[in-house]
């Protein structure tokens, strides 16, 4: 009885012994994992890096060619109808049946720029995560213009044709938040997907010029005029409303690559108030 007793006594103090190992065990496994985990999930959820872009509107620019043309010609020529009018006081300019004057213009649209910039991202999920949350300060150089032949003919059979250049330089400072997706976030080389919107001040400058001839009857008369106004100006002078904020949209898709641990290089392209190619470098940590 005795040897039976000390047997179930030597049995459950294994048992007991082997309960608390596995939990001192559990607890120095979980004591070890936990602190790893919560590493390995803030890790990373930072991204600050620098891009540059080129952009344009060139690839719509027959839209601009037709609408902007259309209202830029109307002006030089109502500019130019001025300008002869203080010598020749008794023109009147072709007209058609609904009053709208006749004039001829061969208008070529063209623009350009570049901007660049400084961003700071965060994933919520860190290294793991593909969503991002994006806030971007890009400074920008927009410059459109419009530049071609223009004709105003008289009723008395007399016409004025001169070669027009109107430019609009626009340097505004954008504050950009942005939503990336970066859809395989643990591949070396992953495709992303950006959505955005911005707001900048409107800044800028307008300018334009024409020479040209009037002909008549007389000895052929020069006809010439140039003025350059800030935005702001040119909003006063013309009694015309421009908008005091420049509102930014954005549709991007791109590349990112990771080339050392933490650093990684990027290329997009797409819609950023315009149509942009972007190249970029960002670390993590």
């Amino acid at each position: 009885m005795k040897s039976i007793k000390c047997k179930k006594i030597l049995i459950s103090a294994a048992c007991l012994l082997f309960l608390l190992n596995m939990t001192f065990a559990n607890q120095e496994e979980n004591e070890t994992d936990i602190p790893s985990i919560v590493k390995k999930q803030k890790s990373g959820r930072f991204e600050i890096g620098f891009h540059s872009s080129l952009w344009t509107l060139d690839i719509i620019k027959s839209y601009f060619e037709t609408a902007i043309g259309n209202e830029i010609g109307g002006d030089i020529t109502n500019e130019i109808y001025k300008d002869i009018t203080e010598t020749h006081a008794d023109l009147n300019r072709l007209k058609r049946a609904d009053g709208s004057i006749i004039y001829e213009e061969d208008l070529l649209f063209d623009s350009g720029g570049f901007n660049y910039g400084l961003e700071l991202r965060y994933y919520p999920k860190g290294r793991d995560g593909s969503f991002s949350l994006g806030l971007s300060f890009d400074k920008a150089r927009m410059r459109l213009s419009i530049e071609g032949p223009v004709i105003q003919k008289f009723s008395n059979g007399t016409y004025a044709s001169a070669d027009s250049f109107t430019e609009i330089i626009l340097n505004p400072l954008f504050t950009n938040l942005s939503f990336r997706w970066d859809m395989v976030p643990h591949w070396r080389v992953t495709p992303f997907i950006i959505l955005g919107i911005g707001i900048a001040a409107m800044s800028g400058e307008f300018n334009y010029n024409y020479s040209g001839l009037y002909k008549w009857g007389g000895s052929d008369e020069n006809i010439s005029d140039s003025q350059l106004k800030t935005i702001k100006e040119a909003e006063e002078d013309w009694s015309v409303n421009v908008p005091n904020i420049f509102p930014l949209m954005q549709v991007n898709i791109g590349v990112r690559a990771r080339i050392i641990p933490n650093l990684y290089i990027k290329a997009e392209t797409g819609f950023w108030n315009g149509f942009i190619l972007r190249a970029g470098v960002s670390g993590r940590f």
